[in-house]
């Protein structure tokens, strides 16, 4: 679900999935270190929690004596206290999102990543794409002058972050990003290579 949720459609019933989870911060602009899970509710009794708390099972709000049996349903993972703060955040954007609209949402992702293509494409680089119905709003590009790592290094003193990925530098731009942000990455990368 990372590479997904947030930047394409996915239908879990759909696509035969019963347990998937995703992070917050990758498409959703969620908090780091806070995620997601989706169980399928036929068949969520089949998943046991490797960690039991005061909030995952029954009667735990009375800490003694220890209690041992899993509430029903998703409670059963609910370790202990939620980190509230980052639940209320991660909730105000996804309401942000879809205020917006997933497909708006996507369609501009597809723009950005082409757009800084075909200006990365202007200036040398090969681009692969993580592909899905011909479009992706992630794009790995190479050069043959300069190495990946040598190309993040740079990028990373400007500001801009990218990452090192099998000999390419991975660029994932989202709808915060501006075509003129990504002319100045193109431009900043003219100056090295």
């Amino acid at each position: 679900g990372a590479q997904g949720v947030g930047h394409v459609p996915i239908h879990p019933k759909e696509f035969g999935i019963d347990f998937m989870a995703f992070p917050a911060w990758k498409w959703l602009l969620g908090p780091l270190g806070l995620g997601a899970m989706y169980v399928n509710s036929e068949r969520i009794e089949e998943l046991t929690p490797i960690f039991k708390g005061t909030g995952s099972v029954k009667g735990g709000e009375n800490y003694l004596p220890y209690k041992s049996e899993w509430k029903d349903g998703a409670g059963r993972y609910e370790f202990s206290t939620p980190n509230f703060i980052d639940w209320i955040y991660f909730k105000a954007i996804l309401e942000k999102l879809d205020e917006i609209g997933f497909e708006k949402i996507q369609k501009r992702l597809y723009e950005l990543s082409s757009y800084l293509g075909n200006g990365l494409k202007e200036i040398g680089f090969e681009i692969s794409l993580d592909t899905h119905k011909e479009n992706s709003g992630i794009l790995v590009a190479y050069h043959k002058k300069k190495t990946s790592t040598e190309i993040v290094t740079h990028l990373r003193k400007e500001d801009v972050f990218t990452a090192d990925r099998l000999g390419g530098v991975r660029f994932a731009p989202h709808i915060y990003n501006s075509e003129n942000q990504l002319d100045e990455i193109v431009q900043l990368l003219k100056r090295i290579i």
